[in-house]
């Protein structure tokens, strides 16, 4: 649940020559004050009822620009002695909101010619955030994380990348942001005033700047600050191919959501997320699942329904595994599931929307593998019943005749000598 401040959207469609003209100082502050205004009247309120009702309060990516351009202005913070509309409030709130969404919009900004998602804004005042959430935003435009990347502990990110390396989890960042900038002096100044930027040298500063044309990772991702605090990351719905190196930086994190993406392979870089419980990697392109006992041993929680996967296993070895979805793949027979039936913490189990539920007695068949703790597995939702139970005793039962009928025919035929 989130809240907004409604501005007058009529200024929006004055804001087109924002970028090179004059103009935009007004435009800068008639949307801030009127930010100003409303904050100091509902904002104290909002922020009393949400320490016992968590929601995210909300701005748009072009409010978040015009607070960013406002406080590079050399002037007061209130435009009137009377203090209406103090900048001070909009600052205040920003220092002490918890939880922030930032939701832009595809396309123009009215009549202008203002692309929503193009401009770039700081979050440098938000102290105290414990969940940020970016919509049809460039998350290539965020700057100013110092803070935020000290406190947060959950990000969600939709319709907003297209890659990870271009996420507020990267300083590739620093140098789409210095790309606005022509002069070494420009570059300093926003360094002295952001503290996302605090640790960059004047040697290093030299080399980001050659790197800039080229658009490389300006640190290597072993020198990167973490995400120290960061327990829950959403990145889905956005367009992401592959999982790079990046993710080493969430550090911490439990939960990571992946679905509805464009991704074939999970790479090899989520092994070093070893505090990781839960992934939803549904409705991407994955077909293949092996070797992901290697990358995922703490898993818990598996998500993996609308895919492309036949055989499952590559996941036989998750032992810790409570929760596995994989709806609406490609899994054709009952011998391609039995490997799931060596998972002992393995609780529930989701095969609904693939050919193998066309099998006779699928149901049975494919608890059958789990043997003894068959009754404990919830398979499409529901727990096994007297009769499917029943049919298992006797299948279990009727496996270990014939196996020790084969061990003792094997004995006969090769008897021990005990001489």
């Amino acid at each position: 649940m989130s809240q907004r401040i409604k501005i007058n959207a009529s200024r929006y469609s004055e804001f087109q020559d924002s970028v090179e003209k004059a103009s935009v100082k007004g435009e800068i502050h008639s949307i801030v004050d009127d930010l100003s205004v409303r904050l100091g009247g509902v904002g104290e309120e909002w922020l009393t009822n949400s320490e016992s009702s968590p929601k995210y309060f909300e701005f748009t990516p072009i409010e978040m620009h015009a607070i960013t351009e406002r406080l590079r202005l050399p002037e007061p913070t209130a435009p009137d002695p009377r203090m209406v509309a103090d900048l001070g409030n909009t600052i205040d709130f920003l220092h002490r909101v918890r939880a922030l969404k930032i939701r832009g919009a595809k396309g123009y900004v009215g009549t202008s010619n203002i692309v929503w998602n193009s401009l770039s804004y700081s979050l440098h005042f938000c102290k105290n955030l414990l969940a940020l959430w970016i919509s049809d935003s460039d998350v290539s435009r965020v700057c100013g994380l110092g803070s935020v990347r000290r406190t947060l502990r959950r990000l969600v990110i939709h319709y907003s990348m297209n890659n990870l390396r271009n996420t507020p989890i990267n300083y590739v960042i620093l140098c789409m942001y210095f790309k606005e900038f022509d002069s070494y002096e420009s570059i300093r100044i926003i360094l002295a005033i952001d503290d996302s930027f605090q640790n960059v040298s004047a040697v290093m500063l030299a080399s980001y700047v050659d790197l800039l044309l080229d658009d490389e990772p300006i640190l290597p991702i072993s020198e990167m600050e973490r995400w120290a605090s960061l327990e829950e990351v959403d990145f889905s719905f956005n367009e992401l191919k592959s999982i790079d190196e990046s993710i080493c930086l969430l550090g911490d994190v439990k939960k990571v959501n992946f679905s509805h993406n464009n991704i074939l392979d999970i790479g090899p870089h989520l092994q070093h997320l070893t505090c990781l419980t839960e992934l939803d990697l549904s409705s991407n392109g994955i077909s293949s699942v092996q070797h992901w006992n290697e990358l995922l041993g703490n898993l818990k929680k598996l998500i993996l329904a609308n895919n492309a996967i036949k055989d499952v296993s590559g996941l036989s070895r998750l032992y810790s595994l409570e929760y596995l979805d994989l709806k609406n793949n490609a899994i054709e027979n009952v011998a391609s599931v039995h490997p799931l039936g060596g998972l002992p913490c393995l609780e529930v189990l989701h095969l609904r929307g693939n050919p193998v539920r066309k099998v006779v007695e699928y149901r049975t068949r494919v608890l059958e593998a789990f043997g003894e703790r068959s009754w404990e597995v919830k398979l499409d939702g529901k727990a096994p019943d007297d009769r499917e139970r029943d049919t298992i005793r006797l299948r279990l039962a009727l496996r270990r005749t014939y196996q020790e009928t084969f061990v003792r025919s094997r004995t006969k035929l090769n008897p021990v000598d005990t001489e």
